[in-house]
């Protein structure tokens, strides 16, 4: 079956993100946390995520985030497993 994997989710990553930005973390993971995943996955795949905050522009690097992807296959959410050579796919 074909498989496709779709961003849901931004994880920011505190490890980067609590050191650069101190007080202001919380500001630019709730910024983070409301733009498409889509949109920032793009964006981290050029290297440079551009979010506002606190109406500034700020720029982040790709390591400051997680995407989360949903595996779809069909139009549906599935989970995949692999097991010795054999696909299961579990619709949910």
């Amino acid at each position: 079956p074909a498989f496709e994997y779709v961003p849901v989710e931004v994880k920011p990553n505190m490890g980067i993100l609590g050191p650069r930005f101190r007080k202001d973390a919380g500001a630019v993971v709730k910024a983070l946390k409301a733009e498409d995943p889509t949109s920032v996955e793009a964006q981290a795949a050029s290297g440079k995520i551009t979010i506002a905050v606190n109406g500034e522009k700020i720029e982040l690097g790709p390591e400051a985030v997680e995407i989360r992807k949903e595996v779809i296959s069909g139009g549906r959410e599935v989970d995949v497993l692999d097991v010795k050579g054999a696909v299961v796919v579990i619709v949910r």
